[in-house]
């Protein structure tokens, strides 16, 4: 499914899938220092409660079915080169609680071999929570996408479109984020 901006797949994964998912993330999780990341030289873009990391390949098995619906839907839409994954890659978890948000920012790398061309979330909350909302920016400004409030859904957009997650308001948000990438754009 689409929109002009985003693709989406609403309750892509059941709660047995999101508990492996957050299970795995449990076990082999390594906590991320998020003190040095997503900072500008005027104020830290990022709170969230807890930042954890795992690599690709412990991934995989959980998200092989989405990445093959990320890799054709880029087919049929935008046609990138983009490089399978690797035990290099990162898959994060962000945990937002109250008050955590990440102001408006872009995925991009800073790696002069290749660009990220996707960032794909995935709501991977258990539990109901308010607020922690993401937006897009497009034409005319900031774009609530609802798509992404459903447990088990994803949402794929192109890494260098402005986006943030608004502040938890209430409860825990949970997602994991993970991203697609291809030869740097000349």
């Amino acid at each position: 499914m689409t929109n002009n901006f985003w693709f989406f797949w609403e309750k892509y994964f059941s709660k047995s899938d999101i508990e492996k998912i957050n299970s795995l993330f449990d076990e082999r999780g390594v906590a991320e220092n998020t003190q040095n990341h997503a900072v500008t030289p005027n104020k830290c873009l990022k709170s969230v409660s807890t930042v954890k990391k795992v690599s690709w390949q412990f991934c995989e098995p959980l998200l092989r079915k989405i990445d093959e619906e990320v890799i054709l839907t880029n087919r049929l839409n935008h046609g990138y080169h983009l490089d399978a994954n690797s035990s290099n890659n990162w898959v994060l978890h962000n945990t937002y609680e109250q008050t955590n948000n990440y102001d408006w920012h872009q995925d991009g790398s800073n790696d002069t071999r290749f660009d990220l061309k996707f960032t794909v979330l995935i709501n991977t909350s258990l539990e109901s929570y308010e607020g922690g909302e993401l937006q897009i920016f497009q034409q005319g400004g900031a774009k609530t996408v609802k798509h992404l409030n459903t447990s088990g859904s994803v949402v794929m957009f192109k890494s260098d479109i402005p986006h943030r997650v608004t502040a938890v308001t209430k409860g825990k948000r949970n997602s994991v984020v993970y991203w697609k990438e291809g030869p740097r754009f000349v």
